[in-house]
């Protein structure tokens, strides 16, 4: 079977498990660390776009970060109350059509 056989299946399902990494965004340009105060979604639920993901806390703000996708959260990668800094991956999650 050629592999675009069992791929395009899945494509008309709507089962396209491509893997996204999360990252911190860089909130403001003098971020260095921030502290992911709290996770809004646990592994294994849906996300939708505009959906809070988790919570993130600078310096000087209070930030909710949304998503921009539709998946499934997989992994949490940081947990609530660890410092991250801009780029750091916090979670993966699977890409659905």
């Amino acid at each position: 079977m050629r592999t675009s056989d069992t791929i395009k299946p899945q494509l008309e399902r709507g089962i396209d498990m491509t893997k996204r990494e999360l990252r911190v965004p860089q909130l403001s340009p003098n971020m260095s660390q921030a502290v992911l105060i709290a996770w809004e979604k646990e592994p294994g639920d849906s996300i939708d776009p505009g959906d809070v993901l988790y919570e993130v806390e600078t310096d000087k703000v209070v930030s909710q970060v949304e998503a921009d996708f539709t998946g499934v959260l997989q992994r949490q990668c940081v947990a609530a109350g660890d410092s991250v800094s801009a780029g750091d991956l916090v979670a993966e999650i699977a890409l659905t059509n």
